[in-house]
């Protein structure tokens, strides 16, 4: 599975889901799954989406440009406190569309 967080720069709907502007976005595979203007929030309910997480092992961030320290952190906390049994790796790929990109194998 592939996650990309993004802010959403409107307002709109999406798979039921309400969207507002600077919203952070998820999406899995390519759909929205997830908006919340909280980021941990966002993450969550993401990840929470994905039916077979609990049968991934491994957990892959790439970091974009522009993502500060404090969320990279906030991430890390957030995907160790849930999901302990997975191996973390974390990349700076500094893409700059999706500020995180989640591979989930």
């Amino acid at each position: 599975s592939s996650v990309s967080l993004c802010k959403a720069c409107r307002e709109s709907t999406n798979n039921g889901i309400e969207i507002k502007e600077n919203d952070y976005m998820g999406l899995v595979d390519g759909d929205i799954k997830a908006a919340d203007q909280s980021f941990a929030e966002c993450v969550s309910k993401t990840l929470e989406s994905i039916e077979d997480i609990e049968d991934k092992s491994m957990l892959t961030v790439f970091y974009g440009a522009d993502v500060e320290d404090s969320e990279k952190e906030a991430l890390r906390d957030l995907i160790g406190e849930k999901y302990m049994l997975m191996d973390i790796n974390e990349i700076e790929g500094n893409q700059t569309v999706y500020p995180f990109i989640i591979a989930l194998e």
